[in-house]
């Protein structure tokens, strides 16, 4: 089944100055229909650094001196993207995109593409048979399993559930969480000339449909003729597990976490993160608000010294910009891909920051996420939640329980 969409785009621009900056200020919409686009990513193709449209399809681009020989260019899922010189842009002020056809094809998903040798190597050794999945749940994989839902009364009680939105924005969600092809790459399918979602963490799901996936994914493994370990449980970690995993520190004393102690390495220069000269000294955990504890001074720093976010935060008002023209902010004004940043020291990407994951206790979620400044995107942070929500993924855990 192919399913024919024909997409018009308008874009205003006005070319203005906000702080002395020179910026770029629009809105995206539907020239068809005269509806905003939420969240269309509107980027600089030399320098990447990007917004999204808000809600109201509304965004604001600032400008370096720079930037007046690069393109602007516009995407949104299942739309052509647009691209065009900065310079024309603020020269005709307004842009309207032509009629376009883009195909996009029904993926028939099943388990034989649920790979085991690759599913394992997703996964990184907490201690004894505890193992942790490197990187959030993905939409790809989570769809997968509503694939073999389909069909039966559990499709509709684990799908996603996006009643708490409209408009716009439900639009916006619908595509992406939509049964789309992987890209080979994380992020943008520019081959179709649109952002492919199936690499970013799944969101906006109960915290029944996680436990089902875990399940699910566990008499997958099981019932494989050739596997690893002949009996496994993939489940949601306890709270403990959990930050003991996010700490990242593999010679752990307790499963506490601040029943802890480890070393970390005061720099002569306070803004080296790791390497060079320095002592060692032995802190409390209780001390230690970040993954990235190695380097003394980053123990409870959220930006390098380069001024840039080490992780997807939301991005404090009255925060130092960051020294690489590359980077606007952390570089996601909502969740971005899985695997986005740096991984800690056992090989656990965005433990902090992106989306909040679950955990075994049902409306609790750690880590912090995109819709959360740093303080609040911790090692130890637990926020509530209460229903599914865009900012709470999960992170599967794996325990061997037969070698």
């Amino acid at each position: 089944m192919k399913s024919f969409v024909t997409l018009l785009l308008s874009v205003f621009w006005v070319y203005g100055f906000t702080y002395g900056q020179e910026a770029l200020v629009g809105k995206v919409t539907s020239c068809k229909d005269k509806k905003p686009l939420a969240f269309a990513n509107i980027v600089l193709t030399k320098d990447f650094s990007g917004t999204t449209s808000d809600e109201n399809g509304d965004f604001r681009l600032g400008l370096r001196s720079s930037n007046s020989n690069d393109s602007i260019a516009i995407s949104y899922v299942g739309f052509e993207t647009l691209k065009l010189p900065v310079a024309i842009v603020l020269k005709n002020g307004s842009v309207c995109l032509e009629d376009a056809t883009v195909v996009l094809s029904e993926v028939v998903v099943s388990t034989k593409q649920l790979d085991q040798t690759k599913l394992f190597e997703k996964f990184r050794l907490i201690r004894g048979d505890l193992y942790a999945q490197e990187s959030e749940t993905s939409v790809g994989e989570f769809n997968l399993f509503l694939k073999e839902m389909e069909g039966t009364p559990a499709f509709e009680k684990y799908n996603y559930d996006l009643s708490g939105y409209s408009g716009a924005i439900k639009e916006f969600y619908e595509r992406y969480h939509a049964h789309t092809p992987e890209p080979k790459h994380r992020g943008r399918n520019w081959r179709n000339g649109e952002e492919n979602y199936a690499h970013y963490p799944v969101i906006n799901i109960p915290h029944e449909a996680a436990i089902a996936y875990c399940n699910w994914l566990t008499e997958e493994y099981n019932n494989q003729k050739k596997r690893k370990f002949k009996k496994v449980k993939f489940r949601l970690p306890t709270i403990k597990e959990w930050q003991i995993a996010a700490w990242g520190y593999s010679k752990f004393q307790s499963w506490n976490l601040d029943e802890n102690t480890v070393q970390v390495l005061v720099s002569a220069d306070t803004n080296r993160m790791l390497g060079g000269p320095g002592k060692r000294i032995t802190i409390s955990t209780s001390d230690l608000s970040y993954p990235w504890f190695n380097a003394y001074y980053y123990r409870k720093n959220p930006q390098n010294s380069k001024h840039c976010f080490m992780g997807n935060f939301k991005v404090p008002e009255n925060y130092t910009p960051c020294d690489l023209p590359k980077v606007a902010g952390d570089g996601y004004s909502m969740m971005g891909h899985v695997a986005s940043y740096f991984p800690n020291d056992i090989g656990l990407y965005d433990v902090v920051g992106n989306v909040a994951e679950m955990i075994d206790q049902n409306g609790k979620a750690c880590g912090g996420s995109w819709d959360q400044l740093p303080i609040d995107c911790t090692i130890r942070s637990v926020a509530t939640y209460n229903k599914p929500e865009s900012w709470v993924g999960f992170r599967v855990f794996m325990e061997v329980l037969e070698k």
